[in-house]
């Protein structure tokens, strides 16, 4: 019952808020969260709860796969309600391997700039984001601006392969900083917390990790209940009537 007053940021696809357009520049305010799947538990009967976590993303999004390929479908969800959130939302993607174009090509007009298919440019964006943060910051300190007026979305594929160290720390800096402009990281790649290079491991434990598998097992340690976790997952192509909502009316 609860999914029919929800925004289009925290509902499920079958609630109603999904069912017509919006032309992106009427909206006016951020959504102060977003859902990522929904919980279960064998002895709650038919029960199930929305999970959801704020906006923007206190720690990355790190979806473990082998490929983001076969990802698509998650990361596609986590894309679309974070667009969803927030007045005139930019999209920042590195996309090396050309496996998010069905989502990429749809969300076109909400892209920050090209979608980076080359490892030589990968640097150059994080930097041109880190400056933003740090222009960002300036402006709340000076009082021109009390915090993101919308929000943007940082996805990061195959990570960290074809990323420098550099690279890595840079991302390091924008899930710390980056909220002051309204900025979430998404990461697509295996789980790095062993991974040799420090900066990596670091970021990769400091995430917060969805398989891109399925479900899993969620521990509730203030009720001591053991949940089962379903992420919620959108094919872009043969769920066009969910994006359909960012087409201009």
């Amino acid at each position: 019952m609860i999914d029919g007053v929800l925004p289009r940021s925290m509902a499920s696809w079958k609630s109603v808020s999904w069912a017509g357009t919006t032309d992106p520049a009427q909206i006016t305010a951020v959504s102060d969260g977003m859902r990522l799947g929904e919980l279960s538990a064998p002895d709650r009967g038919t029960l199930t709860v929305p999970y959801c976590v704020p906006l923007p993303l206190r720690r990355p999004i790190w979806v473990d796969s082998t490929s983001s390929k076969a990802a698509l479908g998650l990361i596609s969800a986590v894309t679309v309600r974070v667009m969803a959130a927030g007045p005139m939302p930019l999209l920042d993607v590195v996309d090396l391997t050309g496996s998010l174009t069905p989502l990429t090509d749809r969300l076109a007009p909400m892209l920050a700039g090209p979608v980076i298919t080359a490892h030589t440019e990968i640097s150059a964006r994080l930097r041109a984001l880190a400056e933003a943060v740090d222009m960002g910051e300036l402006a709340r300190m000076s009082g021109v601006a009390d915090g993101p007026s919308s929000l943007r979305l940082l996805i990061l594929s195959d990570f960290p392969h074809g990323y420098s160290a550099e690279d890595a720390q840079t991302v390091m800096f924008l899930a710390e900083r980056g909220p002051a402009i309204g900025l979430s990281i998404l990461i697509v790649g295996e789980d790095e917390s062993n991974f040799a290079e420090e900066s990596v491991a670091a970021l990769s434990e400091g995430c917060q990790h969805l398989s891109a598998a399925g479900q899993t097992e969620v521990h509730d340690p203030w009720t001591r209940t053991q949940w089962h976790f379903t992420p919620d997952v959108l094919d872009p192509i043969s769920e066009s009537r969910i994006l359909a909502v960012f087409d201009r009316t």
